[in-house]
């Protein structure tokens, strides 16, 4: 069954896009980052995923915000236009990416909260530590290496 979204709201070249997307995710490896301090295990996060596959994408703005209605996690997600909005890497979920119209009329737009300019100096701080960005190139490159083997680059 087409949900109505992806007849009513969605172009063609939009949901080419969010193919290209959904196949090059489903077909990444698992990214080992090592441990912390603690000996946990580092997880890949949406904030590195957003920024890998949006330099294989440049037509996609990679957003920082919340997500959530209420209580906003942490989150980033991509987004084409004033709608257009892919989540790569969603929120505790299994499965994944989705993509969602972020107009005023549907749900997701409460949703997705982009982050406000006081809170902005906060994620670009966080994103410009060193052990992130060593953690995004080892992403990276998997999303290249990746995409490469799809024929996107």
């Amino acid at each position: 069954m087409t949900p109505y979204a992806e007849s009513s709201y969605f172009s063609p070249e939009e949901l080419a896009l969010f193919g290209k997307i959904k196949n090059l995710v489903q077909a990444m490896p698992d990214v080992d980052l090592g441990k912390d301090a603690k000996e946990k295990q580092i997880l890949v996060s949406c904030h590195m995923v957003t920024r890998a596959i949006a330099k294989i994408f440049p037509e996609l703005e990679v957003l920082d915000g919340q997500f959530g209605a209420w209580a906003g996690y942490d989150h980033s997600w991509l987004k084409r236009g004033h709608r257009l909005i892919i989540d790569p890497y969603p929120w505790a979920a299994v499965g994944g990416p989705i993509m969602v119209c972020g107009d005023m009329i549907s749900p997701w737009y409460r949703l997705y909260r982009e982050t406000c300019k006081c809170q902005a100096a906060e994620f670009k701080k966080r994103f410009k530590h060193k052990e992130f960005k060593n953690h995004l190139r080892r992403v990276s490159a998997a999303v290249r290496k990746t995409a490469r083997g799809l024929g996107y680059i």
